[in-house]
């Protein structure tokens, strides 16, 4: 594990908290999954991107992480959205390296009973999955703005999933990275997988804002709709399912 700690290090942590670790098989490598917490005032979103990048490719696929990064203001000021996270993550137990004093939180005491905003992200996220069913109804429709409206659910649905499973508000972090942790809020995400691999473009890429900015990432066949139809009913379906627990 300190090979990783070296590879990261040009990111100025103050502390790693370890607070999930998996497994993943594929046909011919057994990769080990790292999700952390990463206590600093430096890393930027996309660094976090970069860093999750970097370990695949120079472990050779041995070791993933799944990196979240808050500094030490930030998850006190935020503490009222976070704090049922926050406190299960950061304990001594968890520490995997520390560069100095270890992270101190002023917990605060919380109405369990209080109004929360789930309720909010979780309808703004079914209506814009309701407008996309709508637009797919039409005899005439086009492709053109689909990619957009799926970007946008994923992104609204993957943020109210782990807010509701996790009490965490994570922030606006890289897709694949929102994917992750909510496999691990929820090991039946990975159900969606079969879905993913039935796609002839990288279904990641696809959800990215960017690629869809100005024009769709690729040519949406009915094939691949039926497809994104279903994962998104799917993922839906286990939101709904966060909710009656």
């Amino acid at each position: 594990m300190k090979l990783l700690w070296l590879k990261v290090g040009d990111f100025a942590q103050q502390e790693i908290f370890l607070f999930n670790e998996q497994e993943v098989y594929s046909a011919d490598q057994k990769t080990t999954v790292l999700y952390l917490l990463l206590i600093s005032d430096k890393i930027s979103n996309q660094d976090l991107f970069e860093m999750m990048q970097m370990v695949l490719q120079q472990t050779e696929g041995r070791f993933n992480i799944v990196p979240i990064a808050h500094s030490k203001a930030s998850i006190q000021e935020k503490l009222f959205l976070n704090q049922d996270f926050f406190k299960k993550v950061i304990i001594p137990e968890n520490s995997i390296f520390r560069a100095d004093v270890p992270t101190i939180i002023h917990w605060i005491t919380i109405d369990a009973n209080g109004d929360t905003d789930e309720g909010i992200y979780y309808r703004l996220c079914s209506e814009l999955y309701k407008k996309y069913k709508l637009l797919r109804s039409q005899e005439d429709q086009t492709n053109e703005g689909i990619g957009l409206m799926l970007s946008g659910f994923f992104y609204r649905a993957c943020v109210i999933f782990i807010y509701v499973a996790l009490r965490y508000h994570p922030n606006q972090i890289n897709i694949r990275i929102l994917w992750k942790l909510c496999e691990h809020a929820e090991p039946k995400v990975k159900n969606l997988d079969y879905l993913i691999q039935k796609l002839p473009f990288d279904f990641f890429e696809f959800i990215n804002p960017s690629k869809n900015l100005y024009r769709n990432f690729c040519y949406l066949q009915e094939e691949h709709l039926i497809v994104l139809d279903e994962m998104a009913q799917g993922f839906l379906d286990l939101v709904d399912k966060q909710f009656e627990n």
